[in-house]
């Protein structure tokens, strides 16, 4: 779809724009497409467009370290500077990310005007008829101009006709001879062709929009931002905190309205707290952070850690706008893919030891407890004493890839996609008597998670012996009747597995007769076929277990055969469980459509219990992985 854009536009040779491509575009432009490249190059020279600058790998700005929003710049400057010969002089925030720091950031790597759209302005204070105007934005003495963005007419996009967005444009025009508007358009979703209301044939839209804005220059002047800046002086001020877009303010919205954003600024980092997995991958993109800043002496080892670690940083894996976002299991694949990379590469032979660290890694005031070697990472939260990463380094895949699936603002009250708890290895549960596996499958499970939200005690920490020994004192309802427990939990690691030891002592006077479960969330990479085999390894005629959802007894080991990464999982304990299988499925909007985009695999494993008046019952799973 890029090159018809183009060709258009290298068509009316006297009409100036600018162009934005993260760098990852134009790597993919200049390999499957150099003719794309020759024609950008050539309206360069003949002064017809400019290439904005901006982060290299398309980051969130707001969520990165300073080094990190200077470094991505310079590289997609230097990449740029590069291959057309001239450096940039604009910059171009993804959804109009945006914070107080932009400006200081964007000045200090030489690049002089952005772009705000109009509602990040207005919220700001600036006045409905003095939006369309260029404003300088001010932080610890660097400023830059900021062109508003007129996003009635971008919202519209391709769906107008050309002669509506001529129309839009000329009457922002008509209100004042100094008005100044910016409209842009995204090349990858350009139709080449549009139907007239007036003849209903097929018209050229980029064509047809050219043409009209080349024969009204007379209301309307086309002009590149670096050329206005060179004959007017800025003289109006502003200052913008965050940031204003419909896809932010859908995104952080439900269908009750809820965290509703109308009228105000936000910071994209709110996204943070709405999705339980964006804030775990910042989590991660900060701890890798700090040890790249650790890593000494090897520069080239360095500084390929920190391009994995800037290609990690793209926004699109942290939110889900009008784009599958974070409920791509791919792109959150990739992302992990990346960090991994990263710290693999900053872990230095005869330096770094296998350990266990004690550190607030997702900033909840809370320490996590984080076991890293050579062959995996398990990283286990304090709440519900669950793993919440489970990478296997050498194929650089976390297997606690998982995603927590929130109700958005397209979902219908029948939604069947939505959880009550974070989906995550190890989630302890007591069942119902009447819950049924058919029931368990439905979204409206009464299994609520209660154990899950609560926070475990570290009662022993043998960091030489590789073991974390959690507690958790609760009272569980059974037939009327209270049931005070308590539960302790301890993980041990070794060289590919880890081991999960139960105890359960019933503190009542009365047998206490339950079925307890541990709920294993595994990201596998799809549930196809020609991506994994799952089978009953109990017995060596035991049939295969449906990927999609089955229900079976007397199960002992379960094996998942992931053949995209040539690994094996298993999942075995030596008292016999009842297995509840089911794929997880999203419900998204992705691209205007409603799908059932697949996310992980959940396993419960229960057994039923007798616990006599102050008697204990202990269980163990072991979870190994290794290559095939």
């Amino acid at each position: 779809s890029y090159k018809p854009f183009f060709s258009t536009l290298y068509e009316f040779d006297t009409l100036p724009a600018v162009l934005y491509f993260s760098g990852t575009a134009l790597e993919l432009l200049e390999k499957h497409h150099p003719e794309c490249i020759n024609i950008i190059d050539e309206m360069i020279k003949r002064k017809q467009v400019e290439i904005l600058g901006g982060g290299y790998y398309d980051p969130a700005f707001p969520l990165i370290p300073v080094a990190d929003k200077l470094g991505q710049i310079e590289m997609f400057t230097t990449y740029v500077r590069s291959r057309f010969g001239k450096r940039p002089r604009g910059f171009w925030s993804p959804e109009q990310m945006w914070d107080s720091q932009m400006p200081n950031i964007v000045r200090s790597c030489g690049l002089e005007y952005s772009f705000l759209n109009d509602y990040s302005l207005f919220s700001a204070g600036v006045s409905e008829d003095q939006l369309y105007f260029p404003y300088l934005v001010e932080e610890q003495g660097k400023n830059i101009t900021v062109f508003p963005l007129d996003s009635s007419i971008m919202s519209r996009g391709f769906r107008q006709t050309p002669n509506t967005a001529l129309r839009s444009i000329k009457n922002r025009a008509a209100r004042d001879k100094d008005t100044v508007t910016a409209v842009f358009f995204d090349g990858g979703t350009f139709k080449k062709q549009y139907t007239s209301q007036i003849t209903k044939t097929k018209r050229f839209w980029l064509k047809d929009l050219c043409g009209m804005l080349s024969r009204n220059r007379n209301a309307i002047i086309p002009v590149i931002p670096s050329e206005y800046l060179k004959k007017n002086k800025i003289v109006r001020k502003v200052y913008v905190s965050g940031d204003y877009s419909s896809s932010l303010k859908n995104a952080l919205n439900d269908r009750n309205g809820i965290n509703k954003l109308d009228g105000r600024n936000v910071s994209f980092k709110q996204i943070l707290t709405k999705y339980d997995e964006a804030n775990l991958l910042y989590g991660k993109m900060m701890y890798t952070n700090v040890s790249l800043q650790q890593l000494k002496g090897d520069k080239y080892r360095k500084n390929n850690a920190r391009e994995e670690l800037w290609k990690s940083q793209s926004h699109f894996g942290y939110w889900h706008g009008g784009h599958c976002g974070i409920y791509s299991t791919a792109l959150r694949e990739e992302m992990y893919r990346n960090l991994i990379s990263a710290e693999k590469l900053s872990r230095i032979k005869g330096v770094f030891f296998s350990s266990i660290i004690s550190t607030d890694f997702d900033f909840d005031g809370e320490n996590e407890l984080l076991y890293q070697s050579n062959d995996m990472n398990v990283y286990v939260h304090t709440r519900g004493a669950t793993v919440f990463e489970l990478d296997y380094i050498p194929v650089l895949y976390n297997y606690a890839n998982t995603v927590t699936r929130k109700r958005e603002h397209y979902h219908t009250a029948l939604c069947k996609s939505i959880d009550s708890y974070q989906k995550r290895i190890f989630c302890d549960h007591f069942i119902p008597a009447d819950l049924v596996f058919s029931q368990w499958k439905h979204p409206f499970s009464p299994l609520k998670g209660d154990m899950v939200h609560s926070l475990y005690s570290v009662t022993d920490l043998k960091r030489e012996q590789r073991q974390i020994l959690f507690e958790y004192k609760t009272s569980i309802f059974i037939h009327n009747q209270h049931f005070p427990v308590t539960i302790t939990k301890k993980y041990s690691f070794k060289k590919n597995m880890l081991q999960v030891s139960y105890s359960i002592k019933n503190n009542s006077e009365l047998t206490m007769e339950t079925t307890f479960a541990s709920e294993i969330n595994l990201s596998l990479p799809s549930f196809e076929r020609d991506s994994v085999s799952i089978t009953d390894a109990t017995k060596k005629s035991a049939p295969g277990i449906d990927a999609i959802s089955e229900e079976r007894s007397g199960v002992k080991e379960m094996v998942y055969e992931d053949k995209r990464h040539g690994t094996i999982v298993r999942i075995s304990s030596e008292q016999a469980y009842t297995l509840w299988h089911q794929a997880q499925f999203a419900q998204v909007m992705n691209e205007g459509k409603i799908e059932d985009v697949y996310q992980h695999m959940c396993d419960l494993l229960s057994w039923k219990l007798s616990i006599a008046p102050e008697g204990v019952w202990e269980g163990m799973i072991e979870l190994s992985i290794e290559r095939a």
